[in-house]
């Protein structure tokens, strides 16, 4: 109760009774007693006085709630079938895929070649730089 243990209350009821003596503690003891029950008649009477029934009463109805009717299985809009539908200009499917791996080799070929004729020209280049200079301008 309030956080007060068993020994505590003990120990401010002794001094108390040193404090008050026993007839004053017994007189301060009925007087708390009386004024714990009046507290708690009083609160007893407040809440009985409040009909939470009328206040619900006063209240004017709510309106019934909106519920949308429930969609129906059938589609919107009827589906095409694919010989049907119009083409997007995006192909898909294995010719599609196969045409790109043809794609991708054919670039993987001409970066090989760029390769090739790159490193072609940088040993022509690196074999003038050894020459010595009387036989490039040939003098």
């Amino acid at each position: 109760m309030f956080g007060i243990s068993m020994w505590e209350v003990v120990l401010i009821l002794v001094v108390a009774l040193i404090v008050l003596g026993p007839r004053q503690l017994t007189e301060v003891a009925k007087a708390a007693g009386r004024f714990y029950r009046e507290l708690h008649k009083m609160a007893w009477d407040v809440r009985n006085s409040m009909d939470l029934d009328s206040i619900d009463r006063s209240l004017p109805p709510s309106p019934p709630r909106y519920e949308p009717p429930l969609p129906k299985n059938e589609p919107v809009v009827p589906e095409l079938p694919l010989k049907d539908m119009p083409s997007t200009g995006q192909r898909t499917g294995p010719d599609f895929y196969a045409e790109l791996l043809e794609r991708s080799k054919e670039e993987d070929e001409l970066e090989k070649s760029k390769e090739v004729s790159e490193s072609k020209e940088e040993n022509h280049v690196s074999t003038e730089a050894e020459k010595p200079v009387s036989e490039t301008l040939k003098i």
